[in-house]
């Protein structure tokens, strides 16, 4: 795991393209951006996607929100995940999720029907933010 803090545009753009460079060649990369609110995050990740070509990239975008008191701690990651549960490949996401992070699936009922919430349900038998923990690992590890 690499975590990566940035300076400037082209040097976090670089950064970018070496640590997708290693990743593309087998070494495990995490890159991490962060700052500011509105100093071009975003803006900086879409000019680093519309360069990159390669046909096993799958991109899971989260973002953090202020929320009051209270928050969800996974909440960006579960919104990310929602998110790529509704698309085209859901299926293998769904069942890769099933099988190694049913608390996580737990989390997005929505995106599931009655048969597959009645199997999920036999899976869990409680959740914790330990368990959260340790099957997220384990599922960002079978994604890389």
């Amino acid at each position: 795991m690499r975590l990566m803090f940035f300076q400037t545009a082209s040097q976090e753009l670089a950064e970018l393209q070496e640590a997708f460079q290693k990743a593309s060649n087998g070494e495990r990369r995490l890159v991490f951006i962060h700052g500011e609110q509105s100093i071009g995050k975003t803006a900086l990740l879409d000019t680093f996607l519309a360069k990159v070509h390669h046909p096993g990239l799958a991109v899971l975008r989260a973002r953090c929100v202020q929320m009051g008191c209270a928050a969800e701690p996974f909440m960006p990651l579960l919104e990310a995940l929602e998110r790529h549960c509704r698309e085209p490949y859901r299926r293998l996401l769904s069942e890769r999720l099933s099988h190694v992070a049913p608390t996580w699936l737990y989390q997005m009922l929505n995106v599931l029907d009655s048969e597959e919430i009645a199997v999920l349900q036999s899976k869990i038998s409680h959740i914790n933010t330990g368990r959260m923990l340790r099957e997220g690992a384990d599922f960002i590890e079978t994604l890389s």
